[in-house]
């Protein structure tokens, strides 16, 4: 993106426009398929999973699942660095339009609720079967 004369981000050219909106067509017109690769069980924390999503010919790993106060959020997997005695976050791999982010969200998001469901219907069933087998005793 081109820079403004006070050195902020100024407005994308008609060509950038064009090649994000070529970037947003390719991105969806790509399969995306989630796992959800571990799951942490510590309700004193907000994380809640690690992801992984296969993008088209792609791999990404370490897409982690938040939730805080009933909402639930993905972030793209990060490295840390230090800046100045102050510990810093890049994104090693993100969407390049809002788009782009929004479907793979709700690609991690879903993945992760069916998991989310899948295991509490695990619990519960194997719960009625224990209740079922102490009855019997």
């Amino acid at each position: 993106m081109a820079k403004g004369k006070t050195g902020g981000a100024a407005m994308a050219s008609p060509k950038e426009r064009s090649d994000q909106e070529q970037d947003q067509k390719q991105f969806s017109a790509q399969k995306i398929s989630v796992r959800i690769d571990s799951v942490i069980d510590d309700p004193n924390r907000s994380l809640r999973a690690f992801a992984s999503a296969n993008i088209g010919a792609f791999a990404v790993h370490g897409i982690t699942v938040y939730e805080k106060d009933g909402k639930r959020w993905v972030n793209m997997p990060q490295s840390s660095y230090t800046e100045n005695g102050e510990k810093k976050y890049k994104d090693i791999f993100h969407p390049t339009t809002a788009e782009a982010r929004e479907q793979l969200g709700k690609a991690v998001l879903d993945t992760y609720r069916q998991h989310h469901e899948h295991v509490q219907t695990a619990q519960s069933t194997s719960a009625e079967a224990y209740e079922a087998f102490v009855q019997k005793m």
